[in-house]
């Protein structure tokens, strides 16, 4: 009697069948991804803006000196800017004042309101702030994400 080998593997016919499982299962997430990205986007950067204000808070306190975040609605996307205030005017002069970064916003994103002074939330040597809150939006509207900063404390929040 002759043993036959029991051979392995996959016929193409499996494989497409596999490929084309995958494809339509592709298909139906997709859209609904392209549907949340702009929602992660404004979480995002909702987060980069409550982060950059803890460190500028931090900084702050550590080296004695006004730091703060000046919110340019003007620029294409908009941004917002870290800067340490060397005049000590409360308020961001790209002449006077040292910029330490720049963060730009994704398209969809977009500021809401700005509810500081000179659109710049300062911090003080003793964690104070001048207070107030920021609202961002997406471009369609549909949700908004804020930050509020306390200005006895200086304490930041996110609010949904």
């Amino acid at each position: 009697m002759k043993k036959t080998k029991k051979e392995k593997g996959a016929t193409l016919i499996e494989l497409l069948t596999v490929v084309v499982i995958i494809g339509i299962m592709a298909s139906i997430a997709v859209p609904r991804f392209a549907q949340t990205l702009p929602g992660m986007r404004l979480k995002s950067d909702t987060k980069g803006i409550a982060s950059t204000m803890r460190l500028a808070r931090m900084k702050a306190v550590a080296e004695g000196k006004l730091y703060g975040l000046c919110f340019d609605n003007a620029s294409s996307p908009q941004r917002f800017i870290l800067f340490k205030d060397l005049d000590l005017d409360e308020a961001y002069s790209s002449s006077q004042d040292s910029t330490v970064f720049t963060w730009g916003f994704y398209k969809t994103t977009n500021y809401q309101s700005i509810g500081f002074s000179n659109n710049a939330v300062i911090f003080r040597p003793n964690g104070s702030s001048n207070g107030g809150n920021v609202s961002l939006t997406t471009q369609s509207g549909s949700d908004s994400l804020a930050v509020d900063v306390l200005p006895s404390t200086g304490r930041v929040k996110l609010i949904r």
